[in-house]
């Protein structure tokens, strides 16, 4: 691994290019070799392979929308920007926003999920806190949450989980976290399950309004029950 300063001619690059993968790590820009090429035929996983079938089918649902439902996709991506990994604001165009929103509807509520126009307005609840403590069973971690807001049946909580680690002062987590389980959305109780006993872990949550929109993660540091 390389370390570079003004990576390229700019300030900070994240991302890959041709062979070389650009990044930061604890504050340093670094440059590194792909691991695995880009372009190699490889079996993908479950959730891969599930990502790319709901992509495919969104892209096919996004031709059948009329012009008119496509201009108010693309009226409402205008309106909500993105912040990438450096922390800089961004828009995607409407069937970026339709693919994104959907995604999120169609991987927890299935086809059934599919919503063919925007939402009308902002998601209102949020999760405000969550405390996470060990479970009743072994590999158990028990979260329970508050809410700003109220939440609905039809609407998710997200948790997704990091670890396991043998020390609580790991910190440089966040490309770690995988989805765990979800419950629904009036609910304020949920258990997380670990694949390993006696360890310490993070978890992060969130509200899923049935629209796909998400609110920011809320992170607290458990052990899982050993």
């Amino acid at each position: 691994m390389a370390k570079v300063l003004q990576p390229m001619g700019g300030v900070s690059v994240v991302g890959s290019v041709g062979g070389l993968k650009y990044g930061i790590f604890r504050g340093v820009n670094y440059v590194s070799a792909k691991s695995s090429p880009g372009r190699r035929l490889r079996p993908l996983s479950g959730y891969a392979s599930d990502n790319r079938s709901r992509f495919g089918w969104l892209a096919s649902a996004w031709g059948l929308l009329s012009a008119v439902d496509r201009a108010q996709w693309d009226a409402y991506a205008q309106n909500h920007p993105q912040t990438n990994s450096q922390g800089v604001s961004f828009l995607l165009d409407g069937n970026q926003m339709h693919q994104k929103l959907n995604h999120v509807c169609c991987r927890f509520s299935g086809v059934a999920g599919y919503q063919s126009l925007p939402p009308l307005s902002d998601v209102v609840p949020r999760v405000d806190s969550l405390v996470a403590v060990p479970g009743a069973l072994t590999k158990e971690i028990a979260v329970t949450i508050t809410l700003a807001g109220t939440g609905l049946v039809g609407e998710y909580i997200e948790f997704q989980l990091a670890g396991p680690f043998e020390s609580p002062g790991r910190r440089a987590v966040k490309s770690r976290f995988k989805y765990n389980t979800m419950i629904v959305g009036n609910l304020l109780i949920g258990v997380v399950t670990c694949i390993a006993a006696n360890k310490y872990h993070w978890v992060r949550a969130r509200y899923i309004s049935a629209k796909g929109q998400c609110t920011n993660w809320v992170y607290y540091q458990s052990k899982s029950k050993a």
